[in-house]
């Protein structure tokens, strides 16, 4: 039963994982433009499959961290935060 499903999985295995690559990145991406006005990033660069920034500027206000993450999982979005 493995190997059946192998071999249906193996010959699309390389786009699928390439379309989940390009996803991430635009993702990420897009998560960045949508709080760049309200968060400071550590790097001006552009992002490759995840966001990363700092609390700073909320932590002055009071919000902590996880509030982000309550957020997001409300919005269902996936954040990680170590």
């Amino acid at each position: 039963m493995i190997v059946r499903a192998l071999a249906y999985i193996w010959p699309t295995a390389e786009m699928v994982c390439a379309t989940l690559t390009v996803d991430a990145v635009m993702n990420a991406n897009y998560l960045r433009k949508k709080l760049d006005r309200t968060t400071i990033f550590p790097t001006p660069a552009p992002n490759m499959h995840e966001v990363v920034f700092s609390d700073d500027r909320q932590a002055k206000l009071g919000v902590r961290t996880g509030r982000y993450r309550q957020a997001a999982h409300r919005l269902r979005f996936f954040i990680r935060i170590p």
